[in-house]
């Protein structure tokens, strides 16, 4: 058991989202195990915590909200 895994049983009980993000390189994936609408909003309040903080912006184009099992891939353009 990790570190969180008891506030990420907490917060599932709640019905609340949990996230996990995994750096690749000059890209990341945000992990979320919730619903898309929930997804959806974290990936809102990231944009607004990267632009306010670290003056930098998500790419519309190349930034999606997809399920686990259909993968994804950082060559897209």
């Amino acid at each position: 058991m990790g570190r969180y895994s008891s506030l990420r049983q907490y917060l599932r009980k709640k019905g609340l989202p949990t996230y996990k993000l995994v750096r690749f390189a000059d890209d990341f994936v945000v992990v979320v195990h919730g619903t898309k609408e929930q997804a959806e909003t974290l990936k809102t309040e990231a944009a607004e915590f990267l632009r306010e903080h670290m003056k930098m912006e998500l790419s519309q184009e190349k930034t999606l909200v997809t399920h686990v099992e259909e993968g994804f891939n950082f060559n897209r353009t």
